[in-house]
């Protein structure tokens, strides 16, 4: 393939005080990676989307410039939020794409409860699946927490720890909840009443997820931020971080307070041979289900005896702050780009 033989268009949102929402400098490292490898990038917004062409943005000379741009090879799908995603311009897009056979991927972000239970229905996991339930009723929902007596309840429709709280059964009558900013104890009564009031948030369903707890160094939790992508036809592990909850709080989210630790530090050692064979376990049943997947993040963390335990899954990841991650993550990515291009452009769908 010649020089900029291949066109790839990165899909982000809409933005009232900027030319589109999204990580500005992963998408120019993306651009300057993609020259190397014969390709150019443009990032473009739901609203610039024409029948045959698209308004899209390019960095040249310090800045994003508007341009003109046919359909590309490939679309990377960036979009911050569901709705976006979940429009009918964007579907009819996708449909577009589909019909013009323009490999995209990433098209949706995860369902926490269809993940739950894809993975569930796999006997052979190498990893430890907290058990969850649909909040669906006040009555199910105390008694799972009774049984497991730490849960969390997290909306299945969340991200990046939003709207996340805890609940520890301490007694008969005592219970402790804990949101991202404080911590209130609740009696019994009161307990039915925060699952009454979170079962009236029509919009916003929840999945109960048991609580693990997790090894700790130097006195914080942590879980390991996994990074995966499949530039062809096998998953390969990016890169393996490791985030430590701020004191008092529930969540490992560096949003949300949470800290980068040294991978190499943490104590006892992790095996890695085991969390890269987990990981890509989990990434490979994955995409049975949401067949366009190919990147995604996972949060595992590991209890007091050693064992791994998957928490979350992301199909959008954020930016990574360790650099040699984020740095083979570009490269890795465009690698993917470029071999999806090859076979669009060989006529092989």
């Amino acid at each position: 393939m010649n020089k900029a033989n291949f066109l790839v268009g990165i899909l982000s949102g809409s933005h009232k005080q900027k030319r589109f929402s999204g990580d500005e400098p992963f998408f120019q490292n993306i651009q300057s990676e993609l020259a190397k490898q014969d390709g150019l990038s443009y990032v473009f917004t739901p609203d610039a989307v024409g029948p045959q062409t698209i308004n899209g943005y390019v960095f040249e000379n310090s800045e994003w410039k508007k341009k003109t741009f046919p359909y590309p090879e490939v679309v990377y799908n960036r979009l911050p939020s569901r709705k976006a995603e979940n429009s009918q311009k964007m579907q009819t897009f996708f449909e577009t794409l589909n019909q013009e056979q323009i490999p995209y991927f990433n098209p949706r972000f995860f369902n926490k409860w269809e993940t739950y239970e894809t993975l569930i229905a796999c006997p052979h996991l190498k990893i430890s699946l907290p058990h969850s339930e649909l909040l669906t009723d006040t009555e199910k929902a105390f008694a799972f927490l009774k049984k497991h007596a730490f849960i969390y309840i997290k909306p299945i429709g969340g991200k990046t720890g939003k709207g996340i709280l805890s609940l520890i059964s301490q007694n008969e009558n005592d219970f402790k909840v804990t949101t991202q900013t404080r911590s209130k104890n609740l009696s019994a009564n009161g307990v039915y009443r925060l699952f009454s009031t979170l079962l009236q948030q029509s919009l916003n369903a929840h999945l109960l997820q048991q609580g693990i707890h997790l090894n700790q160094w130097n006195g914080q939790k942590y879980d390991f931020r996994v990074l995966l992508l499949k530039p062809q036809h096998e998953w390969k592990v990016i890169g393996i971080g490791v985030r430590a909850a701020a004191q008092h709080k529930i969540t490992t989210h560096t949003l949300r307070g949470g800290a980068i630790l040294p991978f190499e530090e943490i104590r006892p050692k992790a095996n890695v041979d085991a969390l890269t064979s987990a990981a890509k376990q989990v990434a490979e049943a994955l995409s049975k289900t949401y067949p366009l997947l190919r990147e995604c993040s996972l949060d595992i963390g590991r209890d007091e005896n050693g064992g791994f335990w998957l928490f979350e899954m992301n199909t959008k990841p954020m930016a990574f702050d360790e650099e040699h991650i984020e740095n083979q993550r570009v490269i890795e990515l465009c690698k993917t780009f470029r071999h999806l291009a090859h076979l669009r452009l060989a006529g092989i769908s």
